[in-house]
């Protein structure tokens, strides 16, 4: 078992990393502390490109949203909205879209590495974004793993 709140106070940039085993952190406990904001995904109930759309809007409480790849890109760039805190995307069970949509997969994971290279690149003096990812190594060969 592993702490996300551990793991990421090593300083690590933003990125998307994934997850090998269950995190021990109680993600609403987490997300109560001052200084995370987390987002979950549960990818067991996730198996369209518009089933992920509608939880990501919902998790990261999008203002607007066009219900389409650039709008994710441009609301991942943003996050004026949430709190200038560490901000934290969990998609649990990410396999269930990745089986059912593989093309809907790839594109949200490309979509979610260019976020996170924006924010290391042209945020810096801002908090960082996570995106961890946890469900079958596999499907994810050249995702750093934590």
């Amino acid at each position: 078992m592993i702490s996300i709140r551990a793991l990421l106070e090593q300083g690590r940039d933003s990125g998307v990393y994934y997850l090998e085993a269950m995190p021990t952190d109680d993600m609403g406990d987490l997300s109560s502390q001052t200084d995370f904001y987390v987002a979950y995904l549960d990818g067991r109930t996730i198996s369209s490109k518009q089933e992920f759309f509608d939880q990501i809007k919902q998790a990261l409480q999008f203002p607007y949203f066009g219900n389409n790849w650039d709008a994710l890109r441009d609301c991942l760039g943003d996050l004026s909205w949430l709190p200038a805190i560490r901000r934290i995307v969990v998609f649990d069970n990410f396999q269930n879209l990745a089986n059912n949509d593989k093309a809907a997969f790839t594109t949200a994971v490309d979509i979610m590495q260019e976020a996170t290279a924006f924010w290391r690149t042209y945020q810096k003096n801002t908090p960082p974004l996570y995106i961890l990812l946890r469900g079958e190594n596999a499907l994810l060969p050249d995702i750093e793993a934590l």
